[in-house]
């Protein structure tokens, strides 16, 4: 499944929210993946894009690697390393996600068409269908 199955969600929409983090953070993974086995002596950071700050609404939450603490917002940030370093290798276009206020609904599906639309060009250029 892709994250172009489902529908768009919101970050209040705590059961869809979940279940598109979980299929979102799958299809980085699958892009890492395949990115490390087309240029074996790259390191694309890998960060879990499946967790979001407690109750999904920017409190603080800690994660258990390294004791980072991350809001929403830098979930954005480390998605934009993620993102910026698959474009590059790939040579496809790139967005700057960092401007997304996830508490403004049209800001967030700003966001979530945009970032479908990397999805789809890292996808082709990575060679998955």
């Amino acid at each position: 499944m892709s994250i172009f199955d489902i529908p768009l969600v919101i970050p209040r929409d705590l059961a869809g929210m979940s279940f598109w983090l979980n299929i979102h953070n799958q299809e980085h993974l699958q892009l890492v993946n395949k990115v490390q086995s087309a240029f074996p002596s790259v390191t694309i950071p890998l960060f879990d894009l499946g967790i979001w700050p407690e109750a999904m609404n920017n409190q603080m939450y800690q994660l258990a690697a390294g004791n980072t603490r991350l809001s929403g917002y830098n979930w954005v940030g480390v998605h934009q390393v993620m993102t910026d370093s698959i474009s590059q290798l790939y040579k496809i276009q790139s967005y700057d996600f960092t401007e997304v206020d996830i508490d403004n609904e049209p800001s967030w599906r700003q966001f979530e068409v945009l970032h479908g639309q990397w999805h789809q060009l890292a996808r082709a250029a990575a060679g998955i269908s």
